[in-house]
């Protein structure tokens, strides 16, 4: 029965919460939800990390608590560089879902640590995307427009890692061209502008 399998995902054992996991999302999604996944995505345990993030990856209406989730993960000042590495790998996964999208243009010009801004810009060139979303382009243009190198440098590398929709050439246009003019930026960022 769903109750009794969805208690195994507070087990102990992370081979338990795995077989739980599969088992619920087999029955159907019963006693499945984004409250109960999302942590899971941080597991230490490499093969249930990848297990939640599959079954989260076929729930895009958990967008919203994954966002929420993904946020602190981001703003964790205390994660260990191979730690945002992978999660850098499993957000750009996500980047397909709204909900992650608005985060990422958010992170990356918000007010956050410039580690957790650094992270979302490199999501952002890692997203297997066919069209970069409007929010990202007016986050790049913003992100463009500061004094900060490395911020900046990771800005254009986004801009020219995702294919730019027509409607949006001139703002993206606009933020590129400032940093090709700008003499502070590095000459090297400036070039790829």
């Amino acid at each position: 029965d769903a109750p009794g399998t969805a208690r195994g995902l507070q087990s102990a054992s992370s081979q338990t919460q795995r077989m739980a996991l599969i088992a619920l999302d087999q029955m159907g999604g019963q006693g499945l939800d984004g409250a109960r996944v999302s942590p899971l995505l941080a597991s230490g345990d490499p093969v249930l990390k990848e297990t939640a993030s599959w079954i989260a990856g076929h729930h895009p209406e958990w967008g919203p608590r994954l966002a929420g989730f993904f946020r602190l993960r981001l703003e964790d000042k205390s994660l260990a560089s191979k730690d945002r590495d992978d999660l850098q790998h499993q957000m750009a996964r996500f980047a397909k879902n709204g909900d992650i999208q608005v985060l990422l243009a958010s992170v990356a010009q918000g007010s956050g640590s410039k580690e957790a801004r650094l992270s979302a810009l490199h999501i952002m060139s890692k997203a297997p995307l066919k069209a970069m979303p409007a929010s990202w382009c007016a986050s790049l243009a913003h992100v463009m427009a500061e004094g900060d190198a490395d911020l900046v440098q990771q800005a254009v590398l986004a801009a020219r890692a995702v294919p730019i929709p027509k409607e949006e050439t001139a703002t993206m246009n606009t933020g590129l061209q400032r940093v090709g003019k700008d003499a502070r930026v590095p000459q090297e960022t400036r070039l790829d502008a």
